[in-house]
């Protein structure tokens, strides 16, 4: 949801005002929010209606694990964390438009970015639903 949030958010602010900061967006532009805020709580509804969510216990296993990972896998902190979330729920499926997740082996990623649409179909490895 983090995830959502914040690509609806950034894509609804540049087509607003490129020039404004995220916070100056979110903070002085209260109908501007509204309408992010709709729009996440639609796609959002999206989302649970045909994925499964697990809980993400941030704690200090998690982050040792996660920290372990970093040396491997090429994500940043909160994926991560999300990550290690999937691998213990037993979750091998995301719905993202991180094309960093494509780069981590045995899961299958679900996206709309071009650029991973276009690298996977270039690499011969573009799977259509």
């Amino acid at each position: 949801m983090a995830e959502l949030a914040h690509n609806i958010e950034q894509t609804e602010r540049e087509i607003f005002s490129s020039t404004l900061k995220p916070k100056e967006y979110r903070h002085n532009f209260q109908t501007k929010r509204a309408k992010v805020v709709a729009e996440v709580q639609t796609a959002w509804s999206q989302v649970i209606s045909s994925a499964v969510c697990t809980d993400v216990l941030v704690s200090e296993e998690t982050s040792n694990a996660a920290l372990t990972r970093f040396k491997t896998q090429l994500l940043d902190g909160y994926d991560l964390l999300i990550l290690e979330a999937m691998d213990k729920a037993g979750v091998a499926q995301i719905i993202t438009d991180d094309g960093d997740y494509v780069t981590v082996p045995g899961i299958k990623v679900f996206t709309a970015n071009n650029g991973v649409i276009a690298a996977a179909t270039s690499q011969g490895k573009l799977l259509v639903r």
